[in-house]
């Protein structure tokens, strides 16, 4: 990514469903990266225990959680970036 932020949607997941202040609205996240999960299909492009919860237009997913245990995986860097859901992220893998 050229851009120094891109926009992010928060896809239907179970981390969002217990998370309901995020009501799936598109945010900005910082674009250090250069690599990703692409795929039309990112639902069932990820292993089968990981729910992707943030997705871009371009179809990155750029955070997954574990459907069941406390592992998530986060594109942007969550500890830069002080939006709610960032956030809610950092606080969800330290709790």
């Amino acid at each position: 990514r050229r851009e120094s932020a891109h926009s992010v949607k928060i896809v239907n997941s179970k981390f969002v469903n217990e998370h309901p202040e995020f009501q799936m609205k598109p945010f900005k996240v910082n674009s250090h990266h250069h690599q990703g999960i692409v795929s039309n299909d990112y639902e069932n492009n990820l292993a089968p225990d990981l729910i992707p919860v943030a997705v871009s237009a371009d179809k990155v997913v750029e955070a997954f959680v574990h459907k069941d245990m406390k592992i998530a995986g986060i594109q942007w860097h969550p500890e830069e970036w002080y939006d709610p859901f960032s956030l809610s992220m950092v606080e969800y893998l330290l709790s």
